[in-house]
């Protein structure tokens, strides 16, 4: 079974350090399908959608020449070497062609000259295993008159601050400029503005922003009526049109403790008034921190621990990212706090850590004197041993998995066949409501335990014996371990840190496009589709495994739905057939 990515345009940039969990950027939504037998891999195939365009009426002395193109519409870029259907009816004369694009996805269909009357042309492309197919509706273009380039250009980003917004307009006949009056309209077909390209075929139009309506996609279109020698002329035009966001952060202290609490309150507003329910992350020294969400007024507030930081200064900042594509980013200006140095201690207290040391190897001399309670001493030296260590991952990855809990003294005594914890994101640390833990034991039936809105869970009293645990979510890689019943408190609050599918798809991404940029720094500014770009015009040619791999990026974060775990291994498959930088 074969599914089509139904994809939509997005005019505002997306640089590849905004790909955080908290950017919902709704912009390219894409359709998937999966053909495969059930003991096989499922295949992941990616359609683009297209679109045709009639450039041109060129009359020639031995033949009348209709020249158009085919284009991938999201990259606005030509398909080379595919096959579309032209069909041209000049009064009782039909005459179809199947022509080919050329290398720029420019197609040609000539006709017989001398001919008179009105040229109706109609284009249909049958699509293929990458791309969807597409129909122009029926053109009528007076063979008499010849055609008009009609351009449009604009910023794609306009700001909803900014009074009027600058659009430049050209005309050309046969490559030459002309003057001719033209009418400028928006998506909803009202009337923005009426003006007359000058003498060189070019106009600067100030269109005012209240024109264009609320932040968000904006579609402007030109159109040319046509006169005695021109046939009618269109063009689109999309952007987007965003608000800036402003975001303040003030500390409800100068100075504070070290083992006190920080308190923080903020706003964030955009051009229409407050944020409500916006997500602001307060970083300190470079990481997140904690997470606040604004109130119904954009308001917020946060506390910190002062004993998790440094004695000194402290600068703490407020970073919104935001949800919708017509907002921008933010930053607050840093808020310091100075964190005092701890008290010094008194010297008669540094003998009470001497004091409980010795008390306790006297206490544990005289348990081990005793059979019954040595085996317990034994019992406790060897709880430690068993738990496996936390290190951090050398390639980089975020590390996700089973954190068991610390085991007391009444756990250890008293074993458990409880299993008790909770589910957190390992990219934000936050918990994670609604994933599903299944147990499977060595026989028996499974028993699946829901996560509730707090993030956390806890089984009911289980049979002894081995389980197989699967911590699953939609749109989280699964996680899996082995539970031994009963146990001896370490399965009581244990942690399972889950990383989301497309900040894994960014990684694989990620190492799949290192060192391919110009320089390093340029992570930061350029998007996926720009790198794309970058090394097709390098390489002279397009590389088919990395523009599926960016495709697959681009849904797991902007589709619809929440993306499946089994794209990453697609993901991963197409990484290793990416060529490496030359």
């Amino acid at each position: 079974m074969s599914l089509t990515y139904d994809t939509l345009h997005v005019a505002r940039p997306v640089t590849v350090t905004t790909f955080r969990p908290y950017i919902a950027c709704a912009a390219f939504a894409v359709a998937a399908a999966v053909a495969a037998p059930a003991a096989a891999a499922p295949r992941v195939q990616v359609r683009g959608h297209t679109t045709i365009r009639l450039l041109a009426l060129e009359h020639r002395q031995d033949a009348l020449v209709v020249t158009g193109e085919l284009l991938d519409r999201d990259l606005l870029t030509g398909l080379p070497f595919r096959f579309v259907n032209v069909t041209a009816a000049v009064g009782r004369d039909r005459y179809g062609r199947r022509v080919r694009t050329d290398r720029w996805g420019k197609f040609r269909l000539h006709l017989p000259s001398g001919k008179r009357g009105t040229l109706v042309v109609s284009t249909t492309f049958a699509g293929d295993g990458y791309y969807a197919s597409h129909q122009l509706p029926p053109r009528s273009l007076d063979i008499s008159k010849k055609s008009l380039d009609l351009g449009l250009t604009m910023a794609r980003q306009l700001k909803v601050t900014d009074k009027f917004q600058q659009l430049t307009v050209s005309t050309r006949v046969d490559g030459r400029a002309v003057s001719v009056p033209l009418s400028l309209y928006d998506g909803r077909g009202r009337r923005l503005a009426r003006v007359t390209t000058g003498r060189g075929g070019r106009a600067q139009v100030k269109l005012p922003t209240a024109a264009l309506g609320k932040p968000g996609p904006v579609t402007i279109q030109a159109r040319f009526d046509g006169d005695g020698s021109l046939n009618r002329a269109r063009r689109r035009f999309e952007a987007l049109l965003v608000s800036p966001v402003t975001l303040e952060l003030q500390a409800g202290q100068e100075q504070v403790a070290s083992d006190g609490e920080i308190t923080l309150s903020g706003g964030i507003t955009d051009h229409g008034g407050a944020v409500p329910g916006a997500a602001v992350g307060i970083f300190a020294m470079g990481e997140r921190v904690e997470t606040a969400i604004s109130d119904a007024d954009g308001q917020f507030t946060a506390r910190l621990s002062a004993a998790s930081f440094p004695a000194g200064a402290l600068d703490l900042q407020a970073r919104y990212a935001p949800d919708v594509t017509w907002r921008l980013e933010a930053r607050s200006p840093p808020a310091t706090v100075r964190v005092l140095a701890p008290r010094p201690i008194r010297p008669e207290l540094y003998l009470v850590p001497v004091l409980l040391t010795a008390a306790l190897l006297l206490g544990l001399v005289l348990v081990r004197k005793r059979r019954g309670i040595a085996r317990l001493y034994r019992t406790l030296r060897n709880t430690h041993a068993t738990e496996p260590p936390q290190t951090g991952d050398p390639s980089g990855r975020i590390e996700t998995g089973l954190r068991l809990a610390r085991r007391s003294l009444r756990a250890v005594i008293s074993p458990s066949s409880v299993i008790s914890g909770e589910v957190w994101d390992a990219t934000d640390a936050l918990l994670i409501p609604g994933a599903v833990l299944t147990l499977k034991p060595a026989s028996g039936a499974t028993i699946e335990v829901r996560v509730g809105r707090s993030g956390r869970f806890e089984t009911p009293s289980l049979a002894d014996g081995e389980y197989r645990v699967k911590v699953t979510r939609p749109g989280y890689v699964s996680e899996r371990f082995t539970a031994q019943l009963p146990h001896r408190g370490s399965l009581h609050g244990v942690r399972v840190d889950m990383i989301q599918v497309r900040v894994r798809m960014l990684e694989i991404y990620h190492a799949a496009t290192g060192g391919m940029l110009p320089r390093e720094e340029l992570w930061a500014c350029w998007t996926p589709r720009e790198l794309l770009h970058h090394l097709s015009r390098k390489r002279g040619r397009r590389s088919r495994p990395l523009e599926l791999l960016t495709r697959m990026l681009e849904f797991c974060y902007w589709g619809t739905e929440a993306p499946r775990e089994d794209l990453l291994q697609q993901a991963l498959t197409l990484a290793r057939q990416v060529p490496p930088p030359e």
